[in-house]
């Protein structure tokens, strides 16, 4: 399912090759509200924010959300994983709202020209999209890590979308330490490097290393060639639900 929040600006999507639009604002929001509370439970589980914060959530929520959409897998009522996609112009305009990754180096106290080499690769390339894709808040219900095939869906899921647009870069913001980076580099991301050195950096708010990737919609491992499509066929389908 793809879910595109409240603020969400259709204009910064690379141009559509199979991707509609449909509006059901309750079950846009019940969706967003359902990948909030995941986030929200993982972040206690971590120790990123304290148990309190299941008693006012509306404080922790990320007010990113509703300007992107949501890759959300589902069974039934059950939430299994939901992936964060936000649009960025190559350009920005004064209004427009800052990459997280830039947002996460500058916090970090990351030197400015490896803030700036990373903003030149995004910025850059041959593609001929006018903006590029940001992936963040990667979640997954423990019962996905357990199953091989499912856990390869949430990143499928993000090429299957890329390929119901025209091609783009993406750049995924990953804590460390955890298994998402490694899946992501097996199946076709690639670490940002700064010469030799892989860009990570230690990030206060999650309390670990977070390692920077970027991705082609086009290119990734011909392994999850199939899921890929699938994951599309599904995208284009059921189009993207608005509010």
């Amino acid at each position: 399912m793809a879910v595109a929040g409240s603020n969400f600006d259709p204009a910064l999507l690379p141009a559509s090759i199979d991707l509609s639009f449909r509006y059901n604002e309750t079950l846009a929001k019940s969706a967003i509200d359902a990948v909030r509370r995941a986030r929200l439970i993982s972040y206690v589980e971590r120790g990123i924010i304290p148990p309190s914060a299941f008693r006012e959530p509306d404080k922790y929520h990320d007010a990113r959300d509703e300007g992107c959409i949501h890759l959300v897998l589902h069974r039934g009522n059950c939430l299994l994983g939901a992936i964060r996609c936000q649009f960025h112009r190559k350009v920005l305009r004064p209004r427009d709202p800052q990459p997280l990754f830039r947002e996460m180096m500058e916090r970090s106290g990351v030197a400015e020209a490896d803030i700036q080499l990373v903003q030149s690769l995004m910025e850059g390339g041959t593609d001929p999209s006018h903006s590029y894709c940001e992936t963040s808040s990667w979640l997954s219900n423990p019962d996905l890590r357990k199953n091989t095939s499912l856990g390869m869906l949430l990143p499928a899921a993000v090429w299957g979308f890329g390929n119901t647009l025209t091609e783009f870069q993406g750049i995924s913001t990953l804590r460390a330490s955890n298994k998402a980076a490694a899946v992501l580099a097996h199946l076709g991301g690639e670490s940002i490097r700064h010469g030799e050195r892989e860009m990570r950096f230690e990030d206060p708010f999650y309390r670990g290393p977070v390692q920077l990737m970027r991705m082609h919609s086009r290119i990734y491992d011909p392994t999850i060639a199939m899921t890929v499509e699938s994951c599309r066929q599904m995208i284009s389908s059921g189009g993207v639900l608005m509010t």
